[in-house]
């Protein structure tokens, strides 16, 4: 059974953090074909004018195929309901609950974890959540102008900002993940010496 994982709050937040990066992969590729057929549309010549055609009919499909944005907008409604938040199906309120910290792992006595701590945890909880709801709505304006943006430098400068993803703070996630991480179990020392 050694490749059965404990689900914890953990590995749940990473694994929405890889649902995000899947999302992003493919709004990358959706912002690519809509700005290909944002240039094809615009730099039409009489050769390409059969071209023209399918670049429209593409346009307009990839235009309605722009709801991977819910997706990932679905995905920090998740962080924020694991993290701090309780979130409430029916009406959409969030309302202030235990974090992820006390509301999985417990007392802080069962844990080991000083108070301090525990409060830096819940603020670094907070920080992530805030900053992957700045990322969506970044990504959410370069959505919508790139269906519209015809010159391909301001094109690429939006797919480009959508990938390196400015708002999300890497080294704080990796931050969070020290002090959420269980503590590693110390080897006994020998009381045996080698013989040469």
């Amino acid at each position: 059974m050694a490749g059965l994982q404990r689900e914890t709050p953990l590995t749940a937040f990473s694994d929405l953090v890889k649902e995000w990066e899947k999302c992003v992969a493919q709004g990358t590729s959706r912002l690519t074909q809509i700005a290909n057929a944002n240039q094809k549309l615009s730099h039409a010549d009489g050769e390409s004018w059969a071209g023209l055609a399918d670049a429209n009919a593409l346009h307009v499909t990839l235009r309605h195929k722009v709801p991977f944005l819910d997706t990932i907008g679905d995905i920090i409604v998740n962080m924020r309901a694991l993290c701090f938040l309780d979130v409430s199906s029916s009406s959409q309120d969030y309302e202030i609950d235990p974090t992820l910290s006390r509301l999985h792992y417990g007392t802080f006595d069962r844990l080991q974890i000083p108070h301090n701590t525990m409060c830096l945890i819940d603020l670094y909880l907070q920080q992530l959540v805030e900053m992957y709801q700045q990322e969506l709505m970044a990504k959410a304006l370069i959505a919508v102008d790139i269906v519209e943006c015809y010159d391909h430098d301001t094109a690429v400068v939006y797919i480009a900002s959508w990938q390196m993803q400015p708002f999300v703070n890497k080294p704080k996630q990796d931050d969070l993940a020290q002090l959420l991480a269980p503590p590693a179990a110390k080897k006994p020392e020998s009381t045996h010496k080698l013989v040469k």
